[in-house]
């Protein structure tokens, strides 16, 4: 997916941003997977102690790089995510 910056200074940060919420997107999904198939309560705790703690990490990457962005840069990456995901981005809403 590729989504057009309104301003080509801001190109990377956008790549960069839409990379980074795909991939908590992803690894969320993936996480969540495992454990509904886990059966163990305890690993199950385990399991969803170590989700959190890699979701957190990850949402602190979006935001640091959803901060750099102007908020014109910000509303254009969640137009055109929603347009092509039929959601907003992770971030799009705050």
């Amino acid at each position: 997916m590729y989504i057009e910056p309104i301003n080509k200074k801001y190109a990377s940060l956008v790549r960069r941003y839409v990379a980074a919420d795909r991939k908590l997107v992803e690894t969320e999904d993936a996480l969540t997977a495992a454990i509904d198939l886990m059966e163990d309560d305890d690993k199950i705790y385990r399991a969803e102690d170590k989700k959190s703690t890699v979701v957190n990490r990850m949402v602190d990457k979006c935001y640091s790089i959803w901060d750099e962005l102007p908020a014109r840069e910000q509303q254009n990456i969640d137009r055109q995510y929603k347009n092509h995901f039929g959601y907003g981005c992770q971030l799009g809403a705050l």
